[in-house]
């Protein structure tokens, strides 16, 4: 689970020389699958109009 969190090396920004390790954010993985999840679930609600306008 750790991997879908935004965990920063040292070392690659000058702001946060020492990195930074933070488990509340997503990175771009973690965004990506919890939006999957979040579309999926809509689609299965009744909620025609809505789900109808998702893309696939």
């Amino acid at each position: 689970m750790k991997t879908l969190f935004l965990h920063i090396p040292a070392g690659i920004y000058r702001s946060l020389s020492k990195g930074k390790t933070n488990n509340t954010h997503f990175n771009e993985q973690g965004v990506n699958l919890v939006a999957a999840l979040f579309i999926e679930d809509i689609k299965n609600l009744p909620l025609i109009d809505l789900s109808n306008n998702l893309k696939q």
